[in-house]
This record gives structure tokens, sequence and C-alpha cells, in this order.
């Protein structure tokens, strides 16, 4: 009776092993890929007269709890700095949120917060940035919805005050590989 209990305790062991890997595979196979269209790519722009400003020096692509710009896999936005004068953008915030509006009401009229995260990683990736538009970049297969937030200096600190003239100054850093002027 010890004996086939000894051996009855070894198969399941034996089998334990061997379900581990096979279950631990699947899930990542399974998820790993885009599928259908997701990541067809997408190139937009915004128009100049797009956007709010929320003070003199600072733009926003739409309000908090307005519908945010879609920004599902591989898409591309070009964004108007028009409203910022011409001056060089110094601080651009990207958020991401699954939902493209974040203040819902409920069947009471009372509101309902939806979440959103600060863009960041392949989700938001900046290549060009000039005194008269940026480009974003989802880099993922994911879905998602955009809101940008842009800062530019006052006017004469370091920017350009005719709003209708392209320095054609960049902040892509593939612009020039060596890094020299």
């Amino acid at each position: 009776m010890k004996r086939y209990a000894e051996k009855a305790r070894k198969l399941v062991l034996a089998a334990a092993l061997l379900a581990v890997p096979a279950f631990s595979v699947v899930p990542v196979a399974a998820t790993t890929a885009c599928f259908g269209r997701d990541c067809d790519q997408v190139i937009a722009q915004t128009k100049p007269e797009d956007g709010f400003m929320l003070d003199e020096d600072t733009w926003e692509s739409n309000k908090m709890d307005g519908d945010w710009m879609d920004f599902g896999g591989d898409h591309i936005w070009r964004v108007s700095m028009a409203k910022l004068g011409g001056r060089q953008p110094d601080t651009i915030t990207g958020y991401v949120s699954s939902q493209q509006q974040l203040v819902v009401k409920d069947g009471s009229g009372n509101p309902l917060y939806r979440r959103f995260t600060p863009a960041g990683g392949n989700t938001f990736e900046i290549s060009e940035v000039t005194n008269q538009s940026i480009i974003v970049h989802n880099l993922t297969c994911a879905q998602y919805y955009l809101r940008l937030v842009v800062h530019a200096p006052p006017f004469g600190k370091n920017s350009t005050p005719d709003a209708g003239a392209d320095t054609g100054a960049s902040l892509d850093a593939a612009a020039n590989p060596d890094g020299g002027p």
C-alpha cells in the first residue's frame, strides 16, 4: 500500500511540473500580437483655430471634460501651435485615457469621473517641435484618447513675436544627429 502511495505522489508531482509550463506559455503567445486593423497608421492634423488658451502662455487641445482626441494604435497627430503666437513650446504634457469623455452624468445627473494618466513611453512619442506645430505618435496598437497641454515662454523671453514666421527651428533630436548647429 505504501508503495502505491509513493508512486501516486510521484505521478501527481510530475503532472504538476508538466502542466505549469504548458499553461504559462499559452496566455503569453495569445496576447502579444495586434489583430485586425488595430495598427493601421492614421495621420491627422489640427486646425490653427483648434484648442483653447488656459492663459496667455498655455494652450490645451481640448477641455478636461470635453471629447479627447482620438489616439488609436499607430496614430500620428500634427498639432498646430498657432494660438501660441509663433513661440517655441518649452513644455509639452500629454494625457491619455481609454475613454473619450472623462466626465459623464449618471441617471440622476451627477457627474461620474473616469480615469486618465500622464502619457509616456511608446504611447506618446514627440517627434518634432517647432514654433508652428508639434508631432506626437502613439507607437502602440492600443486605443487611447489624448489631451495635450502646451506651454510657451512669455513674449520677449526666448520667443518669436511674429506668429506668421516659421523659423524652421526644431527640437527634433534627429534634425542634426551630430549635435552641432
